[in-house]
């Protein structure tokens, strides 16, 4: 292989693969930037969706995800939380809760994958459009 076969750059200013370099770019950039999460612990009301929520923790209760609201509380006061319903959200912290446990880290991490992934799939649907 001669150095002109591994050159980003082709002759002309085009890229050899403008693809897999957007990809890179899209991912570099979403992780930079979303990278500072991964010390911090859980924030806010994260406390109550994935450490006291029964529903993520027991996967014989997986359907329950789609019969509840959002927020696991119960009581009078929980009526107004139903509203809230995100079960592929909840699926996901299920999924994490079974990899992670109670570890910030591993949540932190899915997360930035996840945006990173949506942002390449972002660039392909923009790009097939816009063509």
């Amino acid at each position: 292989m001669t150095s002109d076969d591994s050159a980003l750059i082709l002759p002309g200013g085009r890229l050899r693969r403008p693809l897999l370099t957007a990809f890179f770019f899209i991912f570099s950039s979403v992780f930079i930037l979303y990278s500072v999460s991964l010390g911090h612990n859980f924030l806010f009301d994260e406390e109550n969706i994935i450490l006291y929520n029964r529903f993520i923790q027991r996967w014989s209760l997986l359907p329950e995800i789609f019969r509840h609201g959002y927020f696991p509380l119960e009581g009078a006061s929980s009526e107004i939380w139903h509203i809230y319903y995100r079960p592929l959200t909840s699926l996901t912290f299920a999924v994490d809760y079974f990899f992670w446990k109670t570890n910030p880290f591993g949540y932190n991490l899915t997360n930035v994958l996840l945006h990173g992934l949506i942002g390449m799939l972002l660039f392909v649907f923009l790009r097939k459009s816009l063509n």
